[in-house]
């Protein structure tokens, strides 16, 4: 009798055993590194990841308490959050973006959702985010954009003393170069000063009309923006008709 209850304990020692050694290995196949530039991150355009397993939708980014509402800030808390829950890829759903007084002048809303993808379908996914979305085009053009703000601040846009159109809220614009070299760009109802730029061919420049708020009135500001954000800003939001 002694030697069948001992046989029975080996046995259920053994299958304990096993089942924890399967889980633990399963554990480790869906290990994610704790490191954030190991999350995959897909901006609006992207097509989303077909064989995954969604973990979780987030809103995140501007609202009256948060602050740190930079898109660079924004991104660096999702990766966080994926890495927590065990989730290697991000995509973003919607991207917003706002004027703020705030230091950072411009701030983000975001819905993003979080996914597990197994990880031989990552490599391909990776390539896919590293792909720059319209990069055949070799056209040279100014983008200039504005996002939300009061529709009474209205601003005609100056281009070697040539009126482009109005800027007004959630503005934005191509135009296209036709021959290189020097231009002004300024606007007529401000004080603003004349942006000098060496228009070079088949670059893409890209300007943002901010605000400088005092406690006495509000200055319209054009800004030089660097060409890998300022396409991300100009391509992902969606300007009035």
């Amino acid at each position: 009798m002694r030697k069948y209850i001992s046989l029975i304990c080996l046995l259920l020692i053994s299958t304990t055993s096993c089942k924890s050694l399967i889980n633990k290995q399963e554990r480790n196949t869906l290990k994610v590194d704790n490191n954030e530039s190991e999350i995959i991150v897909l901006e609006v355009n992207h097509l989303k990841p077909k064989i995954s397993k969604l973990l979780l939708k987030k809103r995140i980014g501007f609202n009256i308490l948060n602050k740190k509402c930079n898109y660079d800030t924004i991104i660096s808390d999702l990766k966080k959050e994926a890495l927590n829950i065990n989730g290697n890829v991000v995509v973003i759903d919607k991207n917003t973006p706002y004027n703020t007084p705030l230091p950072t002048r411009v701030c983000f809303k975001i819905n993003a959702s979080i996914y597990r993808v197994d990880l031989k379908y990552l490599d391909d996914i990776k390539a896919r985010s590293n792909i720059e979305i319209n990069s055949s085009d070799n056209s040279t053009e100014i983008n200039i954009y504005r996002f939300s703000g009061s529709e009474l601040l209205k601003y005609d846009l100056i281009i070697n003393d040539s009126l482009i159109g109005r800027i007004k809220a959630n503005y934005k614009k191509s135009i296209m170069i036709s021959k290189p070299g020097i231009y002004e760009i300024w606007l007529k109802q401000s004080k603003t000063e004349k942006i000098k730029i060496d228009i070079e061919k088949g670059k893409k420049y890209f300007l943002r009309l901010d605000f400088d708020y005092n406690a006495f009135n509000v200055r319209p500001v054009l800004k030089i923006i660097d060409p890998k954000q300022g396409k991300k800003e100009f391509e992902f939001f969606n300007a009035k008709k």
